[in-house]
Order: structure tokens, then C-alpha cells, then sequence
């Protein structure tokens, strides 16, 4: 007799909201861990996720064959490539913790403070080299990052994050840093839009602060910790500073 697999029941909207919080609280506390580290575990961090990405390069491009039949092989393995060496390379001399610039003759300085927690869309279109693009640049400016992918392309986005988190957990990664939301009904995107301060427009302007759920029977505070949710929309191709990543605060030297 022929064993019957089922499917499991889809969550409603309220236990979808509630797991969907439980990702947001899981990488605020991550945003809090990133925001402590210095240049130097930052850039270790990097370099142990590029190397994770480039030896994975051939596989991760299979899997995404296997499972979305979009493109070429080979120009999935170059793009895979491209969105670690290459993207390292463009980073390696470049500071993304504290003073990253100054301007003497104005008497400013530019400090680089992360945004907190990103969400990342990844396309069917190029999964896993918008992951790894994503993943190691979200680590270079110290942010947390959530990825939600196609609902085609699962299994070869999970892959990729879960490799370079554990690469970049191995050298001071804190837990979490990248969670990547199996969504097979895309609700992921309208209920961070709606109910989470996101904004999916790409201007700053929209952006409202997110507070972590409260515990029941205990009040919020003002002074509760908060963290902005955004979204990354940036393509493989722009720049580290877009301010979905990275914000740039001017003070004056003290």
C-alpha cells in the first residue's frame, strides 16, 4: 500500500505573523551583537564568508539549476563568483565601523552606523549569487539580515545563507545574523511592509522603528531597545553605502 505524504497546513495569518516576529526578534538580538564588533572582526568575518561562497561556487549554481531551470550553469557559477571575490575585492580597503571619513576644513566626520535589520527579496532569476551578494555585504556594515526568496527557489537560497553563516559563525558571526524565510505564498514582504516599519520604496523617508514584542504581563518601555526593518532592494551591481545597508551619521571631532 502506498504510503500518503501530507503537506503540512498552511499557517494562518496570525501564526504566520507570529513566526514571522519570531525571525525579526531573532535578528535584532544579532543586529545588537554585529553593532559591538570592531573593523577587524568585521573584515574576518567577511573574508571567512567569501571563501565559504567561493568554494561553493559550482555547487550552490547546480542546486539552483536543479530547482528553478532558469539560465546557464556556467553563468550562474561566474555570477557566483562575482557576488564573492569579486564584491571582496571592491570591499577589502574600505571602512565600514566608526570614522570612515573626515573632512577637515569643514571639521566633520563621517561615521558609519548600521541600519539594524534588513529584509533581502531574492529572484528566481539569480538566488544565489544575490544571497551571498547580500549576506556579505549586510556583514560588512555590521547589519543582521533576513532573506526571504522565491517561493521556487527555497532550497538553493537556505543552502547558501546556511553555508556562509556558518563560516562566519566560525570567526565571531553572532547567531542569526543571516535567516533566510521559507514563504511559498510571498506574505512575507506585504506583512514587514504593513505591520513591521518596512519599506520596500527604497527612501529613508518611510522608515519607522520596530519594537521587539512584549513579553505578556510586563509594559513597554520608551527606553526599550528598538531596531529599523528595511528593505534591501539593491542590486549585485550598487554600491556597499546604499542606505539600506549602511547609514553615514556627520559629527563634529570632539
Amino acid at each position: 500500500m502506498a504510503t500518503v505524504i501530507k503537506e503540512p497546513p498552511v499557517p494562518t495569518d496570525a501564526e504566520w505573523a507570529e513566526r514571522l516576529d519570531g525571525f525579526v526578534q531573532r535578528a535584532h538580538e544579532a543586529s545588537i551583537a554585529l553593532r559591538k564588533l570592531d573593523q577587524e572582526a568585521v573584515d574576518r568575518i567577511v573574508w571567512a564568508m567569501t571563501v565559504a561562497g567561493l568554494e561553493n561556487a559550482v555547487e550552490l549554481a547546480e542546486l539552483a539549476m536543479e530547482e528553478t531551470h532558469f539560465g546557464v550553469l556556467e553563468d550562474k557559477v561566474l555570477k557566483n563568483y562575482i557576488a564573492t571575490e569579486f564584491l571582496y575585492d571592491y570591499l577589502r580597503d574600505k571602512k565600514s565601523v566608526g570614522v570612515i571619513d573626515e573632512d577637515r576644513e569643514r571639521g566633520l566626520q563621517y561615521v558609519a552606523e548600521p541600519i539594524g535589520v534588513v529584509l533581502a527579496l531574492l529572484p528566481i532569476t539569480n538566488p544565489t549569487s544575490t544571497t551571498l551578494f547580500k549576506s556579505i555585504v549586510c556583514a560588512k556594515t555590521r547589519n543582521a539580515l533576513i532573506m526571504r526568496p522565491s517561493p521556487r527557489a527555497v532550497r538553493c537560497c537556505g543552502r547558501a545563507g546556511e553555508l556562509l553563516q556558518e563560516a562566519g559563525e566560525a570567526v565571531g558571526l553572532p547567531p542569526n545574523s543571516l535567516q533566510v524565510i521559507p514563504d511559498p505564498r510571498s506574505r512575507c514582504r506585504s506583512t514587514c511592509s504593513t505591520t513591521r516599519g518596512s519599506t520596500s520604496s527604497g527612501r529613508p523617508g518611510g522608515r519607522r522603528r520596530w519594537r521587539p514584542p512584549t513579553p505578556p504581563g510586563s509594559r513597554a518601555s520608551a527606553s526599550d531597545p528598538v531596531t529599523r526593518l528595511c528593505t534591501c532592494t539593491a542590486a549585485p551591481t550598487s554600491g556597499w553605502r546604499s542606505w539600506t545597508c549602511s547609514s553615514r551619521r556627520r559629527s563634529t571631532p570632539r
